[in-house]
């Protein structure tokens, strides 16, 4: 049995080299199979046609010699001839009976090589229903062969697909892989971008206050100038108003003197009169101290039209010199008010320049310290930026005020390079931005696409391992038949190991 199982796996793994060649021979084994199998039933008629013969001729014989011993007993007229007759019968019959004799042992022999044949075949197992199912497996080993090989074929056209399509995936997976690096890469791009140009506006934006801060305190300066300088024009005319009315006071002064003396000499001719003008009913007398009487009244001027004259002179000149001291206090006080204005522009002009120079420095110490952190180009534009911004700054202070809208723009023309290199980052960054969604965009696809793919490796996958199955389920069918065929009629060794079929079906999975 051990021997029978080693034949059947050798058969087994020689009948998987070449199906078609299994099929070929098998075929033609059958048709040998089939010859002989004819032969000998040609042979068994002609051997029991034979036997039948020679019994035939047996009988006969008997009973040609019966009568030659019934001849040879009885006395007949012309009995020599009769005699010779007979011999002569009885030699062809003799001879003919020596041939049927050497035919039968023939047959005889060729019986018994037959019967031995079929006693072998028999022992061998090689009855009638065991070679009826040998034809029938026989019959239908080229058309199984050739499925088998077709099969086979099949299954080696599929691998060879399966390893293109593993040769694609693989592939997608090494340009997925590029693409998430790219990725990576323009994704710091776009970070770096993204921080430059915040930097690059924030920088802008620090860069633009601290130019606004010395054209702002230089327009101060030049407001605090033009405001000085006005007041010193109105100083010097206001003193020139001064000193005009400090003259007309002189003048006004004497005038109101003479007046005054005017009175004096016209009131010492009116003692009487000037001393009782002063007094009422009651008072004390200046001459006698008592008191005066009730009854009294002031005596009259001797030249009263003329002191009338006197006395309305002074109260006039009086009225005068009282306004023009007016005046004159008022122009004083408002020329120490306008000389303190002016004293207040210059204090606040020299404060403005200043602050003017204080916001120059800082934005030198703001330009010295962006200068580390930006590119060679915006290092030199920063430094151009502080030097112009410090020549603006001190032609405003000398010029004309500003207005807050001329400022902003003079700011903005100094900024305009800053801005120009804060647009071209922001440019840069759009860019960065735009490359950085086309490259996630082409990542989704290849993700996409090798999803697909691998999708289509898993369903390839399961059709070659159950086309594997089949095939290798049919082939055991297959041999488990071939190897339960009679050995007289299973096929050679050599033509199973010519059929190739003992290849191993893993190596294609």
């Amino acid at each position: 049995m051990s021997a029978g199982i080693l034949d059947a796996r050798t058969a087994r793994a020689d009948l998987l080299r070449d199906p078609h060649a299994v099929a070929t021979q098998a075929a033609l084994d059958v048709e040998r199979t089939r010859g002989i199998a004819e032969s000998r039933r040609e042979r068994l008629a002609a051997l029991r046609a034979a036997q039948g013969r020679a019994l035939a001729h047996k009988h006969r014989k008997t009973a040609l010699d019966k009568a030659a011993r019934l001849l040879r007993e009885r006395s007949v007229p012309e009995a020599a001839v009769t005699l010779a007759t007979l011999a002569k019968a009885a030699t062809e019959i003799d001879a003919e009976a020596a041939a049927q004799e050497a035919a039968g042992r023939d047959l005889s022999l060729k019986l018994e090589v037959a019967q031995a044949a079929l006693e072998a075949a028999t022992q061998a197992g090689d009855t009638v229903r065991s070679l009826s199912g040998a034809v029938t497996v026989l019959s239908g080993l080229p058309r199984r062969t050739a499925g088998l090989d077709a099969l086979m074929q099949r299954l080696a056209q599929e691998q060879l697909q399966h390893g293109e399509h593993e040769q694609e995936h693989t592939q997608a997976q090494q340009e997925l892989a590029e693409h998430e690096q790219r990725l990576a890469v323009l994704v710091e791009e776009a970070d770096r971008a993204q921080h430059a140009v915040t930097q690059a506006r924030a920088h802008t934006d620090q860069i633009q206050e601290a130019v606004r801060g010395p054209l702002q305190e230089a327009t101060a300066a030049a407001a605090h100038l033009q405001s000085a300088n006005t007041a010193l024009e109105a100083v010097e005319e206001q003193r020139g108003r001064v000193g005009k009315l400090e003259a007309e006071l002189r003048q006004l002064r004497e005038a109101r003197e003479e007046a005054e003396e005017a009175l004096a000499a016209v009131e010492r001719g009116e003692a009487a009169h000037t001393a009782g003008s002063a007094l009422a009913p009651g008072d004390a007398c200046p001459v006698c101290v008592r008191p005066l009487p009730t009854d009294f009244t002031p005596p009259s001027p001797l030249d009263g039209k003329a002191l009338g004259k006197a006395r309305g002179k002074l109260t006039k000149s009086s009225k005068a010199v009282s306004t023009a001291v007016t005046a004159a206090a008022q122009a004083t006080a408002q020329l120490s008010a306008t000389e303190q204005t002016a004293q207040k522009h210059q204090r606040a002009h020299l404060a403005a320049l200043e602050r003017m120079d204080t916001a120059l420095l800082q934005l030198q110490e703001l330009v010295d310290t962006m200068r580390p952190d930006v590119v060679p180009g915006v290092a030199t534009t920063l430094d151009t930026l502080s030097r112009q911004t410090a020549a603006q700054a001190r032609v405003l202070a000398g010029s004309a005020p500003k207005n807050r809208a001329q400022i902003t723009r003079a700011v903005k023309t100094l900024v305009q390079p800053l801005r120009a290199t804060e647009a071209e980052t922001l440019a840069a960054h759009t860019s960065a931005q735009a490359k950085l969604a086309t490259a996630q965009a082409e990542k989704e696809a290849a993700q996409a696409d090798l999803k697909r793919q691998r999708g289509r490796l898993q369903r390839e996958r399961k059709r070659l391992e159950k086309s594997q199955l089949q095939y290798e389920s049919d082939l055991q069918t297959l041999l488990t038949e071939v190897t339960g065929l009679p050995a007289s009629v299973r096929p050679a060794q050599d033509t199973l190991n010519r059929s190739g079929f003992g290849r191993d079906l893993r190596f294609w999975l």
